[in-house]
């Protein structure tokens, strides 16, 4: 059954309304560059400790005991991208 109203086209106004949130453009892209801006900063974090751990390990006493090729690989997972 349709009520004859027609809904709007993406960037019209009005077209966001679905989510029950009143917002302009504009503060809808600033809401969406915080949330950006926030999952970067929980990243980072996350990086700096998984490095800080992975360097830690490098200058334990034990890392000497390790064959050359095991270094190698140890260095090559730790250098490689995610």
């Amino acid at each position: 059954m349709t009520t004859g109203a027609t809904r709007p086209e993406p960037g019209e106004p009005g077209a966001e309304a679905d989510d029950g949130r009143e917002e302009s453009p504009n503060q809808r892209l600033d809401r969406n560059w915080i949330e950006i801006l926030q999952e970067l900063r929980v990243t980072q974090t996350g990086t700096q400790v998984l490095t800080g751990f992975l360097l830690a390990v490098a200058f334990q006493p034990r890392f000497d005991d390790l064959e050359t090729y095991q270094q190698r690989i140890y260095l090559g997972s730790w250098w490689s991208p995610c």
